[in-house]
């Protein structure tokens, strides 16, 4: 899989000749720097993995963006995101949030790829569900073109319930009669 190429871009002096020199490179450099700041841009980038139906911005998907960033950041210990069924919850904070966290090159207590999930819904269909297309999303070729080269799912622990990756993240899907006794996380 492909790793980005932000090496080659490295070799010029100023920003100019970079995007100059090396137009592609720099294009996707600025790309990956974007959705890696942006959480929201991040979801519009990620979404024709995660979803066949088209993409559509609201504002509320910004609001949540940022709020999960702020938890990624820390400044927000505690998050109850109430908005409507069908509004794209699920995909932005059970599938695109780990997947954007794990893509963070400032690494933190909540960001970075050491970061453990655990996700719990009332039905375990929608745990597995939401798991599986983060596995997806992470395996995609968008995704390890921009982040690949920061960790890599582990094939010793690669279910549709658990998936764990080199750095010591893991997502794990349950649901609320489900047992965690024993686990731990970071995020919930």
């Amino acid at each position: 899989m492909n790793s980005p190429k932000s090496s080659t871009i490295l070799h010029a002096k100023t920003l100019e000749e970079a995007i100059e020199q090396y137009p592609e490179d720099a294009a996707r450099e600025l790309e990956r720097l974007n959705f890696e700041e942006k959480m929201v841009d991040f979801v519009a980038g990620a979404w024709k993995y995660i979803d066949p139906n088209p993409y559509k911005y609201g504002w509320h998907l910004e609001a949540i963006a940022e709020h999960l960033q702020a938890v990624t950041r820390g400044e927000i210990r505690r998050l109850v995101i109430n908005v409507p069924p069908r509004t794209s919850k699920s995909s932005m904070v059970s599938v695109c949030f780990p997947a954007w966290t794990w893509a963070q090159s400032d690494i933190g207590p909540l960001s970075g790829p050491h970061v453990q999930f655990l996700y719990a819904s009332y039905a375990q269909s929608l745990s597995i569900r939401d798991s599986i297309k983060t596995r997806r999303l992470l395996e995609s070729p968008w995704y390890q073109r921009h982040f690949g080269n920061k960790f890599k799912i582990v094939s010793d622990q690669n279910t549709k319930v658990r998936f764990d990756n080199d750095k010591g993240g893991y997502r794990l899907a349950t649901s609320v009669d489900g047992a965690l006794t024993g686990e731990g996380g970071s995020l919930f």
